[in-house]
């Protein structure tokens, strides 16, 4: 994992597409938001965002259909923390498109992920190009907001 600090963007970090990567930066999130003593649901709201998106981009777009060598960073995730919100980035080498949040169901084994995005965050959108597809989501620094999505 490869570690970058950046005045405009916050914090970013590159990783492979590896599962195991997206646990290590879901850590480092979590380590920088309780050093920043935000209220421990919102640690754990943005946690849940941003692992969902990490492994999403991982499993469907870390460069999925491009000669890779193993362990090549594929994925960049990225926070920022300011004006009321944890500002999550999520950019993978995938263009094959995007699923729209699936709404919960018993016949589902997965694709609930997105649905949970949208239910915690302040607002998220996906952006589209030929050098990949990223998605940034935003969620609330404020408690009372965390109250009301958890």
């Amino acid at each position: 994992m490869t570690r970058m600090s950046h005045e405009e963007i916050g914090t970013m970090h590159r990783i492979p597409a590896d599962l195991g990567a997206v646990t290590a930066v879901r850590r480092a999130l979590v380590a920088e938001l309780r050093g920043a003593q935000l209220d421990p649901r919102v640690v754990q709201d943005a946690a849940l965002v941003v692992h969902e998106l990490a492994e999403n981009a991982v499993r469907h777009g870390g460069g999925a259909g491009r000669d890779l060598t193993p362990g090549t960073p594929a994925v960049e995730v990225s926070w920022h923390v300011g004006d009321g919100v944890v500002d999550l980035r999520v950019k993978d080498l995938g263009t094959a498109g995007f699923n729209a949040p699936a709404w919960p169901t018993s016949r589902l084994d997965g694709g609930r992920g997105l649905h949970i995005v949208e239910q915690l965050c302040r607002s998220w959108d996906v952006q589209h190009g030929p050098d990949g597809t990223e998605v940034s989501a935003r969620v609330d620094t404020r408690s009372d907001a965390a109250e009301v999505t958890a």
